[in-house]
């Protein structure tokens, strides 16, 4: 939760040393400007759908509580 608002991404087809623990701090870095920018869009709803990882399957997140301390989302992979 970035100053209590919601944000996600989805990053796929990613390396086996590429964990979130990685990842996570790239949206708060000024050296990864487009995971900035996805941070700060706060989208409800994203999905990457174009055969989306080198398996075929696509993902969706959809935060169904939008608002407050307590969100919830769901996660799609299909």
């Amino acid at each position: 939760l970035q100053s209590h608002k919601r944000w996600g991404d989805i990053v796929t087809n990613l390396k086996n040393d590429q964990t979130a623990c990685t990842i996570n701090p790239e949206y708060y870095s000024n050296e990864h400007a487009n995971r900035q920018r996805q941070r700060e869009k706060q989208l409800t709803a994203y999905e990457v759908a174009l055969v989306a990882d080198l398996q075929g399957r696509r993902y969706s997140l959809e935060y169904y509580v939008t608002e407050g301390n307590v969100l919830e989302v769901r996660i799609v992979i299909f």
